[in-house]
């Protein structure tokens, strides 16, 4: 593990010196089976003229479209972008049937 952050440090220009020494929490899962399952989960209502979706039980994964296709397209969109946020801010992934999220701490040594 320490040699694959390593060689990314190496690919996005981070030197050693600019790691931090404390703990990091990974979340590991496929964001492609993520998605897909999300829109298969995903709930479709005709609201004021237009078509809503959304992931039900889980805030944010909202949108909405003149067709159900553009719903469907909209909310693919709403959900990579709310599970891009959490991840860049630390906050937990909405679980979702049959998908597994793994978090891992590790630590990396300084030179």
């Amino acid at each position: 593990m320490a040699t694959e952050l390593q060689n990314v440090n190496e690919r996005w220009g981070v030197s050693s010196s600019d790691t931090h020494p404390s703990p990091v929490e990974l979340k590991l899962f496929s964001l492609s089976d993520y998605l897909k399952t999300a829109i298969a989960c995903a709930e479709y209502e005709l609201e004021d003229g237009a078509i809503t979706a959304s992931v039900p039980g889980v805030i944010g994964f909202y949108s909405e479209g003149d067709t159900q296709e553009e719903a469907r397209a909209n909310l693919l969109d709403a959900v990579e972008g709310n599970i891009l946020i959490a991840l860049q801010m630390g906050w937990d992934i909405p679980q979702l049937p049959g998908v597994e999220i793994k978090t891992e701490i590790v630590s990396f040594d300084s030179p």
